[in-house]
């Protein structure tokens, strides 16, 4: 993409479809950096300059539709206020003029929107531009914080954010949703639950809860303790593939043990230690494994 110094097209270097010097020169693209460590995606190209980018008019609010459990529950994504609302300083569609537009017209969809011109509100000194708030119009106001629009440039030090629902809405991935990257509510190839579980659930195959129980009975003038433990995975109890192994450390002195399986009960171990003084000070701690 390099037409300046010596080491673009001319010198070894060709271009593929669409990067002529015509498509480079244009006032509204430009050419974008992007590093998405979490993605392993560095890469060059051409963008839109965030400068550009239309904020005339207003459109229909209607993220609460678009809902993608990725960005969090239901009521953190609402939708824009309508006309009457912001008359009345509201910040969001309320249930008032909602309920009277659904029993009137049979729609809910009466909020509306539209993106903040941050390089306008740059001329009037008594303004501090958030330069992290996303920029749809009523967002923006209240601060909600959004992220990068990837292929979008930074034009006089402000970059095009989004806040997470909206960019589900506009189908565009930002540094927070990208596509194919961990976070995005896809678990992708090569992600799994220790890579990535806020996209991968946790295998049926795998434990996922541990319960460990300890109980004293008098032996003599001592005590035993028994131990039990009960694993879970995401749905049920479950059976390990590996016996567990419980440590426990009586003051210094440390010993392995092998639990037994209760065969009456679906993940279900136990083990008995002592007999032990009233005094012992003991700690144990369970390792399980399964394929």
């Amino acid at each position: 993409m390099d037409n300046v110094t010596g080491f673009g097209p001319g010198v070894g270097c060709s271009r593929p479809p669409g990067c002529d010097d015509e498509y480079i020169s244009s006032n509204t693209t430009c050419i974008y950096i992007e590093s998405v460590e979490g993605c392993n995606i560095h890469r060059v190209g051409l963008g839109l300059d965030s400068t550009q980018i239309k904020t005339e008019c207003y459109m229909v609010s209607n993220v609460s539709e678009y809902y993608n459990t990725y960005c969090g529950p239901p009521h953190q994504q609402l939708n824009g206020p309508p006309f009457l609302d912001r008359l009345d300083g509201r910040k969001h569609l309320s249930q008032k003029y909602m309920l009277q537009t659904k029993e009137k017209y049979n729609t809910t969809l009466i909020g509306i929107e539209t993106l903040v011109d941050v390089y306008d509100l740059m001329n009037y000194s008594t303004l501090e531009v958030n330069e992290t708030s996303s920029w749809v119009d009523y967002l923006f106001w209240q601060e909600v914080e959004g992220c990068k629009v990837l292929s979008a440039c930074m034009g006089e030090g402000y970059a095009f954010n989004l806040d997470c629902p909206h960019g589900f809405k506009y189908h565009v991935s930002t540094e927070c949703n990208q596509k194919g990257c961990c976070g995005d509510g896809t678990c992708n190839l090569g992600e799994n639950y220790v890579k990535c579980p806020v996209d991968c659930p946790i295998p049926a195959a795998c434990p996922s809860l541990l319960g460990l129980n300890g109980c004293i009975t008098p032996s003599g003038s001592l005590y035993n303790v028994t131990y039990t433990l009960h694993v879970m995975n995401s749905t049920a109890a479950m059976n390990l593939s590996t016996t567990p192994t419980i440590r426990i450390q009586n003051d210094t002195a440390v010993d392995s043990h092998t639990m037994n399986q209760i065969m009456s009960q679906t993940g279900a171990y136990n083990i008995t230690v002592g007999p032990l003084g009233q005094n012992d000070n003991i700690n144990a701690t369970v390792y399980v494994s399964t394929s």
